[in-house]
């Protein structure tokens, strides 16, 4: 499995990229690509991403002030057959899918509602939330499912037809199962 690291500094690896390794290495074999070392050019920022053979991949978070990621073209993405996009992640799915992302800052743990059933997540749980960016609601493109929500905020998705999700939180901090049932899908 591919891991994504959109980390401005290597430093924040240790929180937001080793974790996810630790949990995925237990299930598969685990390569890390740095978006910001894979070429000095933003626009072919994530080269090392095409022709990559891997079916799946999980895209970490990064720190609450790192948004630089953003900039990248993260297209070849959509030739993966199976994503999870964490905190970061998730807005660079909704990026992708052309999603508007509001200005939500939460940090700290908060209750999360299933609404839909999925692989990832079974019932009602709490989470860790460290952002500024997320999806509100009622401004969910038509090809997302929503899967959990917090209060007005979408807390998981997942892409229509495809097995790509979106959590707004850190599953690394709460909900390790989270990445564990990702690790452990069947990619069709």
């Amino acid at each position: 499995m591919l891991l994504i690291s959109v980390c401005r500094y290597r430093l924040h690896e240790e929180e937001f990229v080793r974790p996810v390794k630790e949990l995925v290495e237990r299930f598969d074999d685990v390569e890390v690509v740095r978006i910001r070392e894979s070429t000095e050019s933003e626009v072919s920022g994530s080269e090392s991403l095409k022709g990559n053979s891997k079916d799946k991949a999980v895209i970490c978070g990064t720190a609450l002030k790192d948004f630089d990621y953003l900039n990248f073209d993260f297209s070849p993405l959509l030739n993966f057959r199976c994503l999870l996009g964490i905190c970061a992640g998730y807005q660079i799915l909704a990026k992708l899918f052309s999603a508007e992302l509001s200005a939500v800052k939460k940090i700290g743990v908060y209750g999360v509602k299933a609404v839909k059933q999925n692989p990832l997540f079974k019932s009602d749980f709490r989470a860790y939330f460290l952002h500024r960016l997320a999806l509100k609601a009622d401004s969910v493109p038509q090809e997302f499912e929503v899967l959990a929500t917090q209060d007005e905020e979408v807390a998981a998705f997942r892409v229509a037809d495809r097995e790509f999700y979106g959590v707004s939180f850190h599953p690394e901090v709460l909900n390790p199962e989270i990445i564990e049932n990702f690790a452990k899908l069947r990619v069709r």
